[in-house]
């Protein structure tokens, strides 16, 4: 448990992929996002995320510049 927690926070495309998925729901959940716009952003955030994470069967997942930890 304390490496998948690690995972996520060591990585800020993952904090911010799931701070925006849950103000989505919460701003839809307040009244301020209408559910149809809720579907196109969510839409959004989700081809975002998976294409910056995309791999294909055959090689390891592709390094990102914002995966990587300050040194």
């Amino acid at each position: 448990m304390k490496e998948i927690i690690a995972n996520i926070l060591g990585s800020a495309t993952k904090i911010v992929f799931i701070v925006v998925a849950l103000a989505l729901v919460a701003f839809t959940g307040m009244g301020k996002i209408d559910s149809k716009d809720f579907m196109v952003l969510a839409t959004m955030v989700f081809s975002a995320y998976y294409r910056l994470n995309r791999t294909d069967a055959s090689t390891e997942r592709r390094p990102v510049e914002l995966d990587k930890k300050p040194e």
